[in-house]
């Protein structure tokens, strides 16, 4: 099976950022074992991030209320329960309404999944975001 690997020479950038004087705040949920992560395989993501003049963090803590208040952009991508394939949920209930409140209060939300593989309330997440 082919595995995903970032092209660590690539380098995105942007001519004219968007974001020159206030810089949004994104962070990266590494928390979950997920696959993607802001040093692995979106790697050219954070570089475009950057360059258009987002502030870009990571963290392997789980969803908190306290912690997704500082940050205006939150992405998590292929979410899991366990390192290994499994059924185990990647988010508490808890989790899933503090991800629910961040994407009603304005400020946005990105989920990436490919499949129920990565635990059923990933699906959760993100149809209570959209709700």
């Amino acid at each position: 099976m082919a595995q995903q690997v970032p092209d660590k020479e690539f380098k995105a950038t942007v001519d004219q950022p968007a974001y020159t004087d206030k810089h949004p705040r994104v962070l990266f949920d590494e928390g979950h074992f997920n696959v993607h992560t802001s040093q692995g395989t979106y790697q050219a993501f954070v570089g475009l991030l950057k360059s258009d003049g987002y502030e870009v963090s990571a963290t392997e803590k789980p969803f908190d209320p306290q912690i997704l208040a500082k940050y205006d952009v939150l992405v998590t991508s292929n979410a899991r329960g366990a390192m290994q394939r499994s059924e185990k949920a990647a988010f508490t209930e808890p989790g899933v309404r503090c991800g629910a409140r961040l994407g009603a209060s304005g400020r946005s939300v990105a989920v990436g999944g490919r499949s129920l593989s990565h635990g059923p309330r990933s699906r959760e997440l993100g149809q209570a975001i959209w709700r």
